[in-house]
């Protein structure tokens, strides 16, 4: 594990919901990762208000993936690395493209899965513009924080701060955010929305403090709150990858959901 890497952990272990939001158009106080991040002409983070260059950006490498990962061989591909202290006997480091998930949990690329999600987030009565910003965002941070697990897998831990950093950070431009409002939605859902299966279940009491936690987000606002919160309840049921390769082959089958989600984001 490479010094920015061991950065980027730092930063999404050390970063609350409130201080991801203080990040928004300042730098992170790292400077190699915040050098970076604003590395326009290296691939960096999109300045445009383009749903579709956000979702091409998923599957794309950049300055800070070949800073972290270093440069994709002839194949396209990059080492994910351990993400784990001891690295068990037996199991080598996962080796996959930009955007590749490969785990029980997800057989779909990172734009697939997003592609999914997007379709479902409109069949639970999102408004497209508001779908396809949310689904776009949620994920990002799984770009910088790949990893190999001790099964072997793709793991990403510590992707929701970090894609709440980066939302704070650069995709204030998207057209969903005509106020601060809807800004400060998308970077509470990111942090969040990993907390139905994750930080909950069994812990009641987590679930009130996140809810204080986006009201100081608000200003006090709990309409806002309780909307935030709302939508990381809608994301439980929609955030949802493929399992077995049968579910692939489903998704990806034209005219499925896939295919539906993908003409979707591109067209934005």
């Amino acid at each position: 594990m490479n010094s920015i890497m061991k950065d980027i952990r730092y930063l999404c272990n050390s970063t609350s919901l409130i201080r991801a939001y203080q990040y928004n158009g300042h730098a992170t106080g790292h400077p190699d990762i915040d050098r970076l991040f604003f590395s326009r002409r290296n691939g960096g983070i999109p300045s445009s208000n383009s749903i579709a260059d956000w979702f091409r950006f998923l599957g794309k490498s950049d300055a800070l993936t070949d800073a972290i990962y270093g440069k994709p061989d002839e194949n396209g591909n990059i080492v994910y690395p351990f993400a784990v202290d001891k690295h068990p006997d037996g199991i080598k480091e996962y080796v996959g493209p930009i955007g590749d998930q490969h785990s029980r949990w997800h057989l779909e690329t990172l734009q697939e899965h997003v592609a999914m999600v997007t379709v479902r987030l409109i069949r639970a009565g999102l408004s497209e513009i508001e779908a396809t910003t949310l689904a776009v965002l949620h994920d990002i941070g799984k770009k910088y924080t790949a990893g190999t697990n001790k099964h072997g897998e793709a793991c990403f831990y510590g992707h929701a701060a970090m894609g709440a950093i980066l939302t704070a950070i650069q995709a204030r431009c998207l057209p969903w955010f005509t106020t601060t409002w809807e800004h400060r939605t998308a970077v509470g859902l990111v942090y969040g929305h990993t907390f139905p299966y994750s930080e909950w279940p069994g812990h009641p009491g987590k679930k009130e403090e996140y809810f204080l936690e986006l009201v100081e987000l608000f200003r006090g606002e709990a309409s806002f709150a309780n909307r935030t919160m709302q939508l990381i309840e809608i994301f439980n049921t929609a955030d949802i990858g493929c399992k077995t390769s049968e579910e692939l082959a489903e998704a990806r089958k034209p005219g499925g959901i896939i295919e539906e989600g993908w003409a979707l984001l591109m067209s934005k």
